[in-house]
């Protein structure tokens, strides 16, 4: 009898027990929740819902540390806006590749960033505005506004010297121009200023405007001499 009633009093605690701590909770002096541990081990900072082994609702810091994530998956970190959420901000992979908008980034060895919204069938060019604004640089009316004739004095770009360089602590040798060099020149459209209006790098690819404007005015100048002397 004392054997059963002893057996009874201990599933009794045993599932007291359980139900007490189904849930490990910690709250404040004011009994504000500041941690809750699940029975299915999942830790919950900031949220009285815990979905994932740990779910932090507010800002995070870690200081004179590492964050450390490992994954058997080639996908080693994904950032989306809620855990149910189908839209990823960004990814990185187990080889360091990252991708952004993007669940999976490049395969090994093709590219270490890839940014969903920029590729094209040909390839294209990016474009880093004032502002480090990263964007790509397309010719298409679709994304133009504001369109109208563009008219300078061409010829002045034939007034640049080519010079030969070399990057500060670099050896190795280069040929081209100077930013200052088109700015003194008053080739402003040609340059690329820094945030505090320094010229910084040159637009290399619209030097052809220039250029092909001069060949125009020249292939009209032949024209008229060619006409003048058949009229001799």
């Amino acid at each position: 009898m004392n054997r059963s009633r002893s057996l009874l009093v201990a599933l009794l605690l045993s599932s007291t027990l359980q139900s007490l701590f189904a849930q490990l909770i910690v709250r404040n002096s004011s009994q504000v929740e500041l941690l809750r541990i699940t029975q299915d081990g999942m830790v919950g900072i900031g949220t009285t819902a815990p979905q994932s082994l740990l779910h932090v609702t507010g800002n995070a810091l870690v200081n004179q540390g590492s964050l450390i994530v490992q994954k058997s998956t080639a996908e080693v970190f994904k950032c989306r806006q809620t855990q149910d959420d189908a839209t990823t901000l960004f990814t990185v992979s187990s080889n360091g590749n990252v991708a952004f908008g993007m669940d999976i980034p490049a395969p090994p060895g093709t590219s270490y960033l890839t940014v969903k919204g920029l590729s094209s069938a040909g390839g294209t060019n990016l474009v880093v505005d004032s502002y480090g604004n990263v964007f790509k640089a397309t010719s298409s009316e679709r994304y133009k506004e504001n369109i109208e004739a563009f008219t300078a004095e061409f010829d002045r770009i034939l007034q640049l010297q080519p010079i030969r360089y070399n990057y500060t602590g670099s050896q190795q040798r280069e040929i081209g121009y100077t930013a200052e060099a088109l700015h003194r020149l008053g080739l402003s459209e040609l340059v690329y200023y820094d945030d505090v209006g320094k010229p910084e790098s040159i637009h290399y690819d619209k030097i052809v405007v220039y250029l092909l404007e001069i060949v125009k005015h020249q292939q009209q100048e032949i024209a008229e001499l060619k006409k003048a002397m058949k009229n001799q």
